[in-house]
């Protein structure tokens, strides 16, 4: 079944067009709607003091900052929303505009969860240096497949030669459920597990989805790797250059929140370091 719907988040930062610019082209492959959403955040200040006095507020100074905001708020949005219908016009698609109020994460998770899929950017380390970033939240929140577009590099087709990360759990079975619709008409799909031999025999048993995904028309093959935990990204990533592939499809937090908190692992690896468009799913 084809995607039907397709959100995507549209900001005024550089990424923004290129990660715009692919979910249009997967809005026109599967004749789908797709929607664009900016999301107004509130101020982060409520009241201005110009001697970090708390007791005094300049109520002059502090209406003014608001006013600029407002200003520079509405400027970005109305550019977004330009080259918004300016790319969907180009590509001939059903578009619809959306503006959003309130914390990004929150709106976006919210609006995810109506739609089959959602577009999102590469978290700018530099933005978000500690914690989780918009696209794990809402690959973690919103019960529907997330596809994270690189920050860098340009991306004009997603799903032709297709990389699966596989490894038989509950992640990576719901993330190959949801990536149907890609996989379908992918040239090539390899699917990729990583561990030792008998691991993969025993646990993985990558045969067998391989033979799920045959039924449902997906020419798909088997491929191991042998690596430890904490390089599992970088196989990946490897993988994928070594193969041309255009998308990277795996289960997001397959260990404990925890684990994946304090040491990492090949969910926050892939997110860091991703060279590809990467569609998860949790």
């Amino acid at each position: 079944m084809p995607f039907k719907d397709v959100l995507v988040h549209v900001d005024h930062n550089p990424d923004s067009q290129g990660r715009l610019r692919l979910a249009c082209e997967i809005a026109r492959s599967h004749a789908a709607h797709l929607i664009g959403l900016y999301c107004i955040e509130p101020l982060p200040i409520l009241a201005y003091s110009p001697w970090g006095d708390p007791g005094y507020t300049d109520f002059a100074a502090t209406q003014q900052i608001k006013e600029q905001y407002q200003a520079a708020t509405f400027g970005a949005m109305a550019q977004a929303k330009t080259a918004f219908r300016a790319e969907t016009d180009r590509v001939g698609i059903m578009a619809e505009w959306r503006v959003g109020e309130g914390a990004l994460d929150a709106t976006l998770i919210q609006q995810a969860r109506c739609v089959d899929l959602t577009v999102v950017g590469q978290t700018n380390a530099g933005r978000v240096p500690i914690g989780r970033g918009l696209p794990e939240e809402v690959v973690l929140a919103s019960g529907r497949p997330t596809l994270i577009v690189p920050a860098l590099g340009q991306f004009d087709t997603v799903g032709r030669r297709v990389l699966v990360a596989w490894n038989a759990s509950r992640e990576a079975a719901r993330a190959v459920g949801d990536a149907l619709p890609l996989l379908s008409s992918a040239q090539a799909v390899t699917v990729l597990s990583i561990g030792s031999k008998d691991l993969i025999e025993r646990e993985h048993r990558s045969a067998d989805i391989v033979a799920h995904l045959a039924r449902h028309g997906v020419n798909a093959v088997a491929a191991a790797s042998t690596a430890q935990d904490i390089d599992v990204g970088e196989v990946l990533l490897s993988h994928a250059a070594n193969h041309s592939a255009d998308l990277i499809v795996m289960g997001a937090y397959g260990h404990s929140r925890s684990r994946e908190w304090l040491l990492g692992g090949a969910t926050r690896q892939l997110l860091r370091s991703m060279t590809v468009p990467v569609l998860m799913a949790h």
